[in-house]
């Protein structure tokens, strides 16, 4: 949508190819840490890789596009919020510190610091504490529906009377003992 709105719009005329240039690079990402890694290697490492690509390309696009007066700086908010819903809110709040200082690194390098002002300043610490207040709250939302989702499973896995797992359950346990026995060679039996 940046990519669409920067070229439509003929905006940010002077790096407009770097824009692009940016543009893709987000895609490369994506398209490695999402199509080309192997399945088996997409854990922690490619999630965090994944996550430091995002900041650093949202800072780069702050720094191409005007800084603390940018109008792409939602960019952190929707890091932090996937964070949340993707990973818990623990992890969702270290991103959120992570990307609160990237945003104030970006104001750093501002060459019109100095020229802003008291309403510039709240802009900049409203932005700061609402990339904190999303990543909370979808950590908690994230948190909620995963207790809910487990809740949900173990319900249709267990008769709710007893505890003890039901038909559906049942089935599936007696399959994987068959073949556990085939391997072992060792019989088995079931009590009911």
């Amino acid at each position: 949508s940046v990519l669409v709105g920067v070229g439509l719009t003929d905006a940010f005329d002077t790096t407009q190819p770097a824009i692009f240039v940016l543009g893709a690079a987000a895609v490369g990402v994506v398209v490695v840490l999402h199509d080309l890694l192997p399945v088996a290697w997409r854990g922690g490492l490619a999630s965090f890789a994944e996550v430091v690509a995002a900041l650093g390309l949202e800072s780069t696009l702050l720094v191409l596009t005007g800084y603390g007066s940018s109008p792409f700086v939602y960019g952190y908010h929707l890091v932090a919020v996937a964070v949340a819903l993707a990973l818990g809110g623990r992890v969702a709040l270290g991103v959120a510190s992570v990307g609160s200082l990237a945003y104030l690194g970006v104001l750093a390098l501002d060459p019109a610091l100095g020229s802003y002002g008291p309403p510039e300043f709240l802009r900049f610490g409203l932005t700061i504490v609402s990339i904190w207040l999303l990543a909370y709250v979808a950590g908690v939302f994230a948190t909620a529906e995963r207790r809910i989702r487990a809740s949900v499973l173990e319900l249709s896995r267990t008769d709710g009377l007893t505890g003890l797992y039901n038909r559906g359950q049942l089935f599936p346990m007696l399959e994987q003992e068959v073949q556990r026995t085939r391997r072992s060679e060792r019989g088995f039996c079931l009590l009911m």
